[in-house]
């Protein structure tokens, strides 16, 4: 595996945008939007996927925990934890 820099993944992220006619983190936008919002997109996607599936409460709090495992992760990458970005 070869081994890059922070500069070259992000030179290649820069190129590959350019070159595709996208921005370089196309979450952006979503990322603001995800920051100003009252509610938790962790929270909707509990109540409206997980719970509709009736599962029991073992697997339920596991998702919690899952949840709160990758707040944790993401934490201090950049962006909301739902669409975080690695800053360099």
């Amino acid at each position: 595996m070869t081994n890059h820099s922070n500069a070259d993944v992000e030179s290649q992220h820069h190129t590959l945008a350019v070159a595709s006619d996208h921005p370089i983190n196309p979450l952006a936008e979503a990322t603001t939007v995800l920051a100003e919002m009252d509610d938790d997109p962790f929270a909707i996607y509990t109540d409206e996927v997980l719970e509709a599936q009736e599962l029991a409460a073992s697997p339920d709090r596991h998702f919690e925990m899952v949840f709160e495992e990758w707040r944790a992760l993401t934490h201090g990458e950049g962006g909301h934890p739902t669409c975080p970005r690695q800053t360099t």
